[in-house]
């Protein structure tokens, strides 16, 4: 449906009120005036009717009926005005229109009543003496200071009605020119009105056309001039920050462009909104045209499965994909969420190819099984040279407890090393060959048993081991698994811990996670070690290690126990003030 012009939208508004007040006025004057010529016209009635009672020169009792009656005809013949003359007791004496003599007692006419009364009366009232409306108008006869009687005076309402049509006429005539004339004042005024706004919208359409060089230049009116230099300043503004908007979107696609990493901007219909050149590599597309579903794109079901996690999920997601091509290309993916307000309208993904990274540490783990294999060996003559030097006959005592004691120490850690160890790899092949066996548990429960484990050491050192738990925290996990990090977690805040300090371990419920922290008072770590804290054998002071035992694999035993459940481990610290560590576990 075709919508009005403005120029139709705003004509009949300034025009129907215009119409409607000059109605109203017109209506109120006719109404006026009406009133007026009737006001008019009962004045010249009491002026006749007095007239009448001037030229009566004796009581209207005393004179005579015949020249009463030829007065009476003769002053209405002159005036075009019925008159009569009525006795105070009502009776009729002298009628210009009809026998007196036929004519019932006006006595009770309200206008003669009136006259009587000493008052001028007034009415319009059909008469049946002549058949038709009248109005009348009736004086007293005062007679020295009474009233001797009564003179009436009539005119025919039709007669009136003639004169007030007539009048009606000039008023409605006039009215008729004063809108003829509004209304095409008013069509000029509307369409001076309309021209500068046509200008307005024509400039307004070619600027969301594109052009944006469009500009309008007004002399009037002065609001108009405003707007215009307004939308002028506007489609500046606009100029330069699509200018802007053109120079960033370049830079941003250079940047794309030579990045290594491949990155998928997800709407939230699951639709390519921008994809790098990298991204088409790995998926092994030369050409995609953007706006397209991911599917027609991406065929590993996995793949599209991360991405459609990531589109209702309300917080980074990691994960990472084998793709069973020729070579294996192992993908680690992260999304993150797009907002607009408080609403998620789609997500980036980040692929990277870790396939190197993934081989260097296969090699790693193997080097790792196999000096775990090799240091069996040593343990094994260390233990022997202990039962040998036990089965001596004559040791020197002193020398043979001296260097049993060495003996026994670094095979106690030489053990432990192989332990740990072993403890690693089994961690890394379970993670990533078969997946770690998890039953329903509560992880209150663990992390109450893991203080209990340590609660004897925390008393030996005179350290306070305090445990801070919520209700129940219900969750899918490996009871031993999880108990062992967090074992390994308490054992080291306890082993930094001076006498006399707390160690608090909590487990809580915040937001859709389950929080385990471990927090010391010890000596702390220094921010340059903290991002390498959770390596292999990564130790942030040898002096300080030795001192207080460990193998340096502990905290990577925690990383991957806390990784096989899904979940995040980190650390925060200050030098001598304390440690903070931290397990985050998804609560489903």
């Amino acid at each position: 449906m075709q919508r009005r012009t403005l120029f139709w939208q705003m004509y009949p508004y300034f025009l129907i009120p215009i119409l409607l007040s000059l109605f109203i006025l017109s209506w109120l004057t006719a109404g006026i005036v009406k009133q007026l010529y009737l006001d008019r016209v009962k004045a010249d009635l009491e002026i006749r009717c007095r007239l009448l009672s001037v030229r009566m020169d004796t009581d209207a009792a005393d004179m005579n009926r015949n020249s009463l009656q030829a007065l009476v005809e003769s002053l209405s013949a002159e005036t075009g005005t019925r008159f009569t003359v009525i006795l105070p007791d009502g009776t009729v004496t002298a009628d210009s229109e009809s026998d007196p003599a036929e004519m019932d007692n006006h006595l009770s006419r309200p206008e003669i009543a009136a006259a009587l009364r000493g008052e001028t009366g007034t009415r319009t009232r059909y008469s049946y003496t002549l058949g038709q409306n009248m109005f009348y108008v009736a004086v007293p006869v005062i007679r020295e200071s009474s009233i001797a009687g009564v003179v009436r005076g009539a005119v025919s309402v039709s007669e009136l009605s003639v004169s007030l049509r007539a009048i009606y006429r000039r008023i409605g005539l006039v009215g008729l020119l004063l809108a003829l004339g509004i209304a095409v004042l008013n069509l000029i005024l509307t369409w001076r009105i309309q021209k500068p706004l046509n200008e307005l919208h024509q400039a307004a359409q070619d600027i969301g056309a594109g052009d944006l060089s469009r500009r309008v230049h007004l002399s009037r009116p002065r609001e108009f001039v405003t707007l215009a230099n307004t939308m002028n300043e506007m489609a500046e503004t606009i100029k330069d920050r699509v200018n802007a908007v053109t120079r960033q979107k370049n830079e941003f696609e250079s940047i794309l462009t030579g990045m290594q990493e491949g990155i998928l901007l997800i709407d939230a219909e699951e639709r390519i909104i921008q994809i790098n050149r990298a991204a088409r590599l790995l998926f092994g597309a030369a050409e995609i045209t953007e706006n397209i579903p991911v599917q027609e794109v991406i065929r590993n079901t996995d793949i599209i499965q991360f991405i459609r996690n990531s589109l209702t999920r309300s917080r980074p997601m990691d994960m990472e994909i084998t793709l069973h091509r020729r070579p294996e290309l192992i993908l680690q993916m992260h999304a993150t969420p797009l907002y607009d307000g408080p609403n998620q309208t789609g997500a980036v993904i980040v692929l990277n190819d870790i396939t190197r990274f993934r081989n260097l540490e296969n090699i790693r783990r193997e080097f790792v099984a196999n000096v775990s294999h090799e240091l069996k060996t040593p343990i094994t003559a260390i233990k022997g040279s202990v039962e040998t030097l036990l089965d001596e006959k004559k040791p020197d005592a002193a020398t043979s407890a001296r260097f049993l004691e060495i003996i026994r120490k670094h095979a106690r850690r030489l053990h432990l090393i192989i332990e740990d160890l072993l403890s690693l790899s089994r961690l890394e092949t379970h993670g990533e060959e078969a997946p770690i066996d998890m039953k329903t548990g509560d992880v209150k429960r663990v992390v109450e048993e893991a203080v209990t484990v340590c609660r004897n050491k925390a008393l030996e050192k005179k350290v306070d081991l305090i445990f801070v738990a919520s209700d129940p925290l219900p969750r899918d996990l490996n009871s031993p698994l999880l108990e062992e990090a967090v074992v390994n977690l308490i054992d080291n805040a306890i082993k930094y811990s001076e006498a006399g300090k707390t160690v608090t371990v909590r487990a809580l419920r915040k937001n859709d996670s389950i929080l385990i922290e471990v927090a010391d008072q010890g000596c702390g770590i220094a921010p340059e070690h903290l991002p390498r804290i959770f390596e292999r054998f990564y130790r942030v002071g040898r002096a300080r290690s030795r001192a207080v035992g460990g193998t340096g694999l502990g905290l990577a035993i925690v990383k991957h126990i806390v990784q096989v459940h899904g979940g995040e481990v980190s650390v925060e610290s200050r030098e001598n003030e304390g440690s903070t560590f931290r397990i985050v576990l998804p609560e489903k």
